[in-house]
């Protein structure tokens, strides 16, 4: 079971059920916005290399199933489940960093069709694999990934300004300092 939470809107889903999660294919964005419509994700049963699309049911298993979702600029959005559920998949397939699977559905950037150029360049995941250096403080970390991820025009006034920017809007600036292992 999957629940995302949408500030204090709350939707749940289980398993077998169809769901959606404030969007419809007849909905009109407006600002800045990721929509998910329709979205469908299946993987290979015994990863056979022969299999190069989902078409019967016994060759895939269907890890997501008819999610529909609408996260608008400035909202928080919380993706809760158990172990399993389909949560770090969600994610991956947002970001054009699914494996081994098949997506199906629409995923939308400001209604346009996401790429995954597109997601590189506008967006920042880490995923739950990652790891963080146990020894670099939580504005050292941050300013590591500044120096990996922004792009070289960037001077480093503007690279601490960023760093500067997501502590503050992060709530991290009072931990700053703190080692993050």
């Amino acid at each position: 079971r999957i629940q995302i939470l949408f500030e204090n809107m709350k939707y749940e889903r289980q398993d077998t059920d169809s769901v959606d999660y404030g969007a419809s294919a007849d909905d009109e964005e407006v600002g800045k916005t990721i929509t998910v419509r329709h979205l469908f994700y299946k993987v290979p049963i015994n990863q056979n290399p022969l299999v190069v699309e989902c078409t019967k049911d016994e060759e895939c298993k269907t890890i997501l199933k008819d999610i529909n979702l609408r996260v608008r600029c400035g909202e928080m959005l919380a993706i809760l489940g158990g172990s399993g559920s389909g949560k770090t998949t969600l994610l991956d397939v947002i970001a054009c960093r699914h494996e081994n699977g098949f997506a199906e559905g629409e995923v939308l950037v400001n209604n346009k069709k996401r790429t995954r150029v597109m997601m590189k360049n506008i967006s920042a995941y880490v995923r739950q694999d990652d790891y963080l250096l146990p020894n670099l403080s939580v504005s050292e970390t941050l300013m590591f990934v500044a120096e990996l991820k922004l792009p070289t025009c960037f001077t480093a006034e503007q690279k601490h300004e960023r760093v500067d920017s997501v502590l503050s809007e992060l709530g991290l600036r009072h931990v700053s300092s703190s080692k993050v292992g």
